[in-house]
């Protein structure tokens, strides 16, 4: 797949606004998605199954403890390196 930072956020960010009913969203790809209250442990599961699912990534153990799976920004961030380090 060859999506760019910028899709990968607007995927990210339509899953967030649809699946778990947010309207317009109201947060920017900066936003810390679990402290700010748009993704909650009972959506965590399936939040991180889309991830996975839709970027042909897998999220290992370790990213869960790595700050930057707060923001939809930071999660862009991880899928593009884990893509690369496949290629």
């Amino acid at each position: 797949m060859n999506d760019t930072k910028q899709h990968i956020e607007t995927a990210l960010s339509d899953y967030i606004t649809t699946t778990f009913g947010l309207g317009n969203g109201g947060f920017s790809c900066d936003s810390n998605l679990f402290e700010d209250g748009y993704v909650d442990s009972i959506h965590l599961e399936t939040f991180f199954g889309f991830i996975e699912t839709r970027f042909d990534v897998l999220l290992r153990e370790d990213l869960f403890f790595d700050e930057r799976i707060t923001t939809i920004s930071g999660i862009a961030d991880i899928i593009l390196e884990l893509r690369e380090a496949v290629t």
